[in-house]
């Protein structure tokens, strides 16, 4: 996998993977927060911004960006956040 943060483009193999703005901004939070647990107040005010986070519309995201990935990569550390495995 290989993640331009310019031009917001994900590749995997030479092949380009689609992702969805909030995708986008969930992933880039925490490819930049790599070595620390991104809470959910964080996702919160970076991801949803003025809307309402709702655990069905965290869940839904996760489960679509986790299918994108190796199954293992967004670790889920529950009641407080998510990070990304080091593979």
């Amino acid at each position: 996998y290989s993640y331009d943060l310019d031009n917001k483009v994900l590749m995997y193999h030479e092949q380009e993977i689609k992702l969805t703005k909030f995708q986008i901004i969930f992933f880039e939070l925490l490819l930049l927060n790599k070595h620390r647990i991104v809470t959910y107040d964080e996702l919160q005010d970076h991801v949803w911004q003025d809307q309402i986070m709702t655990t069905s519309a965290l869940r839904s995201l996760v489960k679509n960006l986790r299918q994108k990935f190796p199954k293992e990569y967004i670790i889920n550390l529950s009641g407080v956040g998510y990070k990304l495995a080091d593979l």
